[in-house]
């Protein structure tokens, strides 16, 4: 359905308005609208707009989706270039078009800053009639809303995915991996090549906006937290592969297990489940998750006892001591490469 341009720049002006006096709008009349081309038109008239608020890193900063003549853009508001792309994401050209659309449906916000009435009364909301059409350049109101910024996905990148919705988890947690400045915890900077390798797996099943998620956190326990649902979505599909070659069952392992506990309320004791599914990971993975503990624990008490102190304060978690004995960056890290590993690996053949 076509966007109404007049609509739009009156619902992108009314935002403006709501910064100024009242009686300054009524004395400016004018019909104003901002100033388009004819490709920009198009592109007011018929952009398109996903968002997800899983991939949003607070209420000014956030990822979008912008469908437009069968091509899919990816857009970083509040924010602007943090990195060239690479091959995968071409950095675009900001359009009047994209910018009234932004305004009127994403409701990108606006900047809070000093002396925004006075600059708005010289520069936009002047004395006029109500027969008066005005015209702004698009520059001249960008600087009163939040940076954004626009990539184009390369459909033979392996970031791209048929799925919108996936296709915005993939490519919001690749640009994380290629951005520290908006991951708050410390992590070690091969951490961030592992996110970025995780946000290329092909794997539809992959909860990539919990990987997001985790990393944009505040504290470490709610980080780990989020990377250890990823895994807790696989424990039962061991189990549940048996049942469906013995009944030769059809549907795919993740359903059969949703139905399997909707029926019968049945799903895996999740200690156990954990340590089964660790043991199909390499030496070399488990090594290093056993050294972020500072115990002699195997990994799998280890892993689950932390989950256990995180999600719990019954008085047996309150005595325990051992969110104390762990190196977060490094865990962090190696939750990644264990669901790297999961995804990818060891449970592939079930999705």
């Amino acid at each position: 359905m076509s966007r109404n341009m007049t609509e739009a720049n009156r619902i992108a002006f009314g935002r403006l308005e709501g910064l100024v006096a009242s009686d300054v709008v009524r004395l400016s009349e004018s019909k104003k609208y901002i100033k388009t081309s004819d490709c920009e038109k198009e592109w007011l008239k018929s952009v398109r707009f996903y968002k997800n608020e899983d991939l949003f890193i607070d209420q000014h900063r956030f990822f979008a989706l912008a469908i437009f003549r069968d091509e899919r853009y990816v857009l970083q508001i509040g924010f602007g270039p943090i990195f060239d792309g690479g091959d995968d994401l071409l950095l675009q050209e900001n359009n009047s078009g994209l910018f009234t659309a932004l305004i009127s449906d994403l409701k990108i916000p606006l900047l809070d800053r000093a002396n925004v009435d006075l600059d708005l009364c010289n520069e936009v909301f002047l004395p006029s009639k109500s027969s008066e059409k005005i015209g702004f350049e698009r520059a001249d109101l960008e600087k009163y809303f939040v940076g954004y910024s626009c990539y184009l996905v390369d459909k033979n990148s392996t970031l791209f995915d048929q799925e919108d919705e996936l296709l915005l988890q993939k490519v919001a947690l690749y640009v994380l991996g290629n951005s520290p400045e908006i991951v708050y915890l410390s992590i070690p900077p091969s951490a961030l090549d592992h996110i970025k390798n995780l946000a290329r797996l092909d794997v539809k099943t992959l909860p990539f906006d919990r990987v997001f998620r985790a990393f944009i956190e505040r504290r470490y326990e709610h980080a780990f937290l989020d990377l250890y649902r990823c895994l807790e979505m696989l424990f039962s599909l061991k189990k549940i592969d048996l049942l469906r070659s013995r009944l030769k069952l059809n549907s795919m392992h993740l359903e059969i297990s949703a139905d399997v506990e909707d029926a019968l309320g049945w799903r895996p004791t999740e200690k156990n489940a954990l340590n089964e599914m660790l043991n199909d990971f390499p030496n070399g993975l488990k090594e290093l998750l056993k050294n972020c503990f500072n115990n002699n624990s195997e990994i799998g008490v280890n892993i689950y006892g932390l989950r256990n102190e995180c999600v719990h304060f019954r008085p047996l978690q309150k005595k325990s001591t051992l969110h104390k004995q762990v190196d977060w960056p490094k865990l962090l890290e190696g939750m990644v490469l264990l669901i790297n590993h999961a995804y990818s690996v060891s449970y592939r053949s079930m999705f």
